[in-house]
């Protein structure tokens, strides 16, 4: 906004007055993908320290100023330099044009990005100060996601660093690694019901079974929700994820064994998938590189269900040799049963059993 306050009085004055400021501005956008670099620099200045015609009444014609724009590009590239993290390489689409009625002239730099810069700096080298004057100033505007960030160049200031607020990747992949983990404990229906799925089982090998076949079928899945290939109202999905807890509780009244608990596992884990979908979707993290992002998340997702796989093979190897096993499962299911279906009941018709 200030930068925008500062160029439309500039381009209210007359071209003298805006050589009085000596001054330029720079305005930068960052996008994930993405760099903009607008410079602004008076036609004053371009006639001061520029080879260019000035005709019989004093005036810079259009075609004049139109000959002398490639040598201002090749200059402003030369020695004013915009560095992302750490690479200086350049800005390879750029152009410069006419502006403010013969006022000014505008450059744009444009490059995309592999990936989000976590800072940006602008850069005038001496030889810049030497042609354009020792005492110019070039006022810098950064724009990130709306957020703004001013900072001025001048020869005894010559960078101008900005943190963009992006993290490395590294910090991204971990980010989504714990927003994975969280995920399943935050929202319980996912953890109570891998809990009620496995309680019953009776051997290594069943509990490693259901396990694997919940971790396939909320992959695919997730993926699918994440593409946009499956998609279905986060109401109905959150509703259909606590009915799949009450059912499987239920089922342990009348189970002895999980043998064949991976085949459930299979089919109920495919709505669990669609769930963790929709904790992904709308962070920042599924914004912006989505696939390392979607990696990383399912990683934590997959540390969860192992912490879980991990509990249970405890409880249940505990309860191997005791009489009162069944008792036990069935108590456990007990609760995870009613915690199901009040969860169904709330999330589908926003019933409650704290208003009874």
């Amino acid at each position: 906004m200030a930068l925008a306050l500062v160029l439309l009085f500039l381009l209210s004055t007359t071209p003298a007055n805006a050589h009085g400021l000596n001054a330029s501005f720079a305005e930068i956008t960052v996008a994930p993908t993405r760099i903009e670099h607008v410079y602004l620099l008076s036609v004053e200045d371009v006639v001061a320290h520029f080879p260019v015609e000035i005709d019989g009444t004093g005036r810079v014609s259009p075609a004049a100023l139109d000959r002398v724009m490639p040598d201002v590009l090749a200059f402003l590239r030369t020695h004013l330099t915009l560095t992302v993290d750490q690479d200086s390489s350049g800005m390879p689409g750029s152009s410069c044009a006419d502006h403010g009625g013969g006022a000014f002239i505008l450059c744009t730099f444009s490059r995309s990005l592999e990936s989000s810069p976590a800072q940006v700096s602008v850069r005038a080298d001496p030889a810049f100060f030497e042609r354009i004057g020792p005492q110019h100033t070039i006022f810098v505007k950064v724009t990130v996601d709306g957020r703004t960030d001013e900072s001025v160049v001048t020869l005894d200031h010559a960078t101008a660093l900005f943190a963009t607020g992006y993290r490395p990747a590294l910090a991204r992949c971990l980010a989504a690694v714990t927003h994975g983990f969280a995920r399943m404990f935050v929202r319980y229906e996912h953890a109570a019901f891998v809990f009620a799925l496995l309680i019953v089982a009776a051997s290594v090998r069943e509990l490693v079974e259901a396990a694997v076949a919940f971790a396939l079928a909320h992959t695919l899945t997730l993926v699918l929700a994440m593409l946009e290939m499956v998609t279905l109202p986060p109401r109905v999905v959150e509703a259909s994820i606590a009915l799949t807890v009450a059912c499987v509780a239920f089922d342990n009244f009348f189970t002895t064994t999980g043998r064949y608990r991976w085949l459930l596992s299979l089919w109920l884990g495919l709505l669990h998938g669609l769930g963790f979908a929709n904790g992904l979707r709308g962070t920042e993290l599924a914004g912006r590189e989505l696939l390392p992002a979607l990696l990383s998340y399912n990683i934590g997702l997959q540390l969860a269900l192992a912490a879980i796989v991990a509990v249970v093979f405890l409880i249940t190897r505990a309860l191997t040799t005791c009489s009162y096993r069944h008792i036990a499962v069935a108590a456990a299911s007990g609760v995870i049963f009613v915690f199901g279906v009040a969860s169904f009941l709330h999330g589908a018709f926003g019933f409650s059993i704290t208003r009874i």
